[in-house]
């Protein structure tokens, strides 16, 4: 049966049966379920015969592991000492109270979650973001709004 149809208990049965890697088999549970929530770490653990602290650590470690539901646009804001020094924390801020949202965590429709990186790669041109890793250079608090309507769609 194709992952996409398996339900979580599956999913993990499958992953003790074939001897499937943690990393891997968090990925998949990730895909399967959006998150890796607490009481799903806890299953993952007795499935896989694992302490919880131990999958938790490993969740915690690796950025691309997500313990809250990611938004269908990501963004990702610099803050990397040339684009705080350009005014980021302030385009942060514009992002926080137009969607409504702090940074970790998902709009209730889903449709945007916000994070912080450090550096974008594009110093010279800050402050920057990404969404879904578009890039938006020399941003603003007055463009945030204008930068949102145009990824709502």
């Amino acid at each position: 049966m194709p992952e996409n149809q398996l339900t979580l208990e599956e999913l993990l049965d499958d992953a003790v049966k074939t001897q499937r890697g943690l990393i891997p088999t968090l990925q998949a549970v990730q895909k399967l379920e959006g998150s890796l929530s607490d009481s799903v770490i806890e299953l993952v653990a007795e499935k896989l015969g694992r302490p919880v602290n131990e999958i938790t650590e490993v969740v915690d470690f690796y950025a691309f592991l997500q313990r809250e539901p990611r938004g269908e646009k990501r963004i990702k804001i610099c803050m990397a000492t040339s684009c705080n020094a350009q005014g980021s924390a302030a385009v942060l801020e514009k992002l926080r109270e137009e969607l409504g949202i702090n940074v970790g965590e998902a709009t209730a429709d889903g449709k945007f979650s916000l994070e912080m990186k450090f550096c974008l790669g594009a110093c010279g041109r800050g402050p920057n973001l990404e969404i879904n890793d578009e890039p938006y250079n020399g941003v603003t608090p007055d463009v945030v709004p204008e930068i949102l309507a145009a990824n709502r769609n």
